[in-house]
């Protein structure tokens, strides 16, 4: 059947047979019909490979080959399948486009990996079985790729995809999946080039963490003198292989988010700033026309965003946003349905990660990406903004005396646990911080010794320790609430103003948050720990250098044993 067809017409009762992945196009030809069809997987090669059979059957071997030739036509199109594999065996010329041939590269470099990997000769044997001419007359209308658009070639677009294959294959020594290099090549289509690039330099510095941070060979295999203290590793060898596929996964659902034209961004049950994040990273990876809307109005069922009461909008009490534009409708006139955000898909916004966020050589360009977002989508209420300038005129500013913010995070097991490096510092490590920054950032001995300091805290005890290190050079909010932190000892939890089970908070509590952000971000330069406040207040002004306490102060004490 070699470059020509067969037609054929169904009767009652017929069966047509069609070896796998064969073209075919199928239509009924009566005004009622049903047809019924049975898919036989003869080796089980995508579904299954535990049970493969080797050697590979021929139909296998046919079989495989054809799923070669669907993965390069889902990376490549359809129509340049022929091309490629001609390019392939020498046969024809391949893209004139530098940055397309770089794709072809690699696609090829992957699947003589993976074929190299088969035992005996079924690599050579599926090899042998992609012939260009069976998709010679294929008849595609040809449409210029999205890869093209917009592409230069400081956009690197070869380093981005050997990166990230080169960190799950030989960081993890787990094999980056099809499903991996189809997410990617989709995401080089629908996702803008900057904001790919961020996406990947993020996922490639939390592989580096995770890879630092990882018991890689398991309690079971070190002798005695070889197992490290009591939280020196924070993940375990399984947790970490699969940050790549979670990475990969990622990816796709950036690619939905990035075609959505309406984005539902819901809660998760965390603090304000998560869920500022999680809204912040939707309007940043959605289409500048896509309309994106918080959802945050309460159930009344959450424990840590309790700000208020069952069927209040948290968002619409902190925010001037503006109306959602009416939703598109399909010619029957049914509203899209919207696409729906329920966490972070960049990493480096989670958990013990986030404090990576505001460092490293890469931090300042996300940053800038992330503050453009944020103009699109966060205005704060005329209300946030007047405290936050109350606050700072509270305190006269000597001229050349710099404005020093800190964060200073109440000490709990609960706060400890969201460091990456599992405790919290002293707060006498934060003034010495805020003192040698302070030195820093000044032009003489005396604009240092006059500069004034912003402290944003849920610790009470921090407040006295600041006032007096800094008597009225510090400015701060008497009214946020505050707490001392550590143990309750009924309940065994960790004690701290927000996030306290039975204890519901106001929109009043969510706005000293946003005050906070908006105070350190007012600030030329500010210390923190791992936070989500310091993250947002980085994000609000892009300019101020953010200095981590433990880069100041590496001898730093903690401050509570959890």
């Amino acid at each position: 059947l070699k470059g020509r067809g067969v037609e054929v017409v169904l009767e009652r009762g017929d069966i047509l047979f069609m070896p796998m992945s064969w073209f075919h196009h199928v239509h009924s030809v009566g005004a009622e019909n049903v047809s019924l069809n049975w898919w036989f997987y003869d080796s089980g090669l995508l579904f299954e490979p535990s049970k493969v059979l080797w050697p590979l059957s021929p139909p296998s071997l046919v079989e495989f080959s054809r799923h070669v030739e669907y993965f390069i036509a889902e990376q490549l199109g359809p129509i340049n399948v022929g091309r490629f594999v001609a390019w392939w065996l020498g046969r024809g010329p391949g893209p004139l486009d530098s940055l397309l041939l770089d794709r072809w590269r690699l696609m090829r470099n992957y699947v003589l990996q993976r074929l190299a990997l088969l035992p005996g000769e079924a690599g050579r044997s599926v090899l042998a079985m992609l012939d260009p001419l069976r998709w010679r007359d294929l008849a595609i209308s040809p449409a210029p790729p999205k890869a093209l658009q917009g592409l230069q070639d400081e956009h690197h677009v070869q380093g981005l995809l050997e990166g990230l294959s080169e960190l799950s294959m030989g960081l993890f020594r787990c094999s980056m999946t099809g499903q991996a290099f189809r997410a990617l090549g989709r995401a080089i289509d629908e996702i803008p080039r900057e904001k790919l690039r961020m996406f990947l330099e993020c996922s490639e510095e939390l592989l580096v963490l995770l890879r630092d941070h990882t018991d890689w060979k398991g309690e079971g295999e070190k002798s005695e003198a070889q197992v490290p203290p009591k939280g020196a590793f924070l993940f375990n060898r399984e947790e970490a292989k699969r940050a790549p596929l979670a990475i990969s996964r990622g990816l796709g659902d950036l690619c939905d988010l990035a075609v959505a034209s309406r984005v539902v961004v819901t809660t998760v049950d965390n603090g304000f700033f998560a869920n500022w994040l999680q809204v912040l990273d939707a309007r940043l990876f959605a289409g500048e026309a896509a309309a994106v809307e918080p959802a945050w109005v309460l159930t009344g069922n959450e424990r840590e965003f309790n700000y208020g009461e069952a069927g209040d909008d948290v968002f619409a009490g902190l925010f001037e946003a503006p109306t959602p534009e009416p939703a598109s409708a399909s010619a029957t006139g049914v509203c899209t349905e919207p696409h729906m955000v329920r966490n972070r898909q960049n990493l480096l916004l989670v958990n013990v990660f986030r404090g990576r966020f505001l460092q490293g050589p890469w931090a300042k360009s996300r940053r800038r990406l992330y503050s453009d977002a944020a103009k699109n989508i966060f205005w704060p209420c005329k209300a946030a903004l007047t405290a936050r300038d109350e606050a700072l005129a509270s305190v006269h500013r000597a001229p050349g005396a710099p404005l020093i913010g800190v964060h200073k995070r109440v000490d709990n097991p609960g706060t400890a646990r969201m460091q990456l490096a599992q405790v919290m510092v002293c707060t006498a490590a934060y003034i010495r911080a805020v003192k040698t920054l302070a030195a820093r950032r000044a032009g003489s001995a005396a604009a240092a010794e006059a500069a004034v300091v912003v402290l944003a805290t849920d610790d009470e005890g921090a407040v006295a320790a600041f006032r007096e290190a800094f008597g009225g050079r510090l400015v701060f909010r008497g009214e946020a609430k505050r707490c001392a932190g550590g143990i309750d000892p009924q309940s065994r939890l960790p004690i701290e103003v927000h996030g306290q089970s039975g204890k519901r908070l106001t929109i009043a509590d969510a706005r000293d948050c946003l005050i906070d952000a908006l105070l350190l971000a007012a600030c030329d330069a500010f210390v923190h720990a791992d936070s989500n406040v310091t993250i947002a207040a980085g994000i609000m002004n892009p300019d101020t250098e953010a200095v981590h306490v433990r880069d100041l102060v590496p001898d730093a004490q903690a401050a509570g044993e959890w």
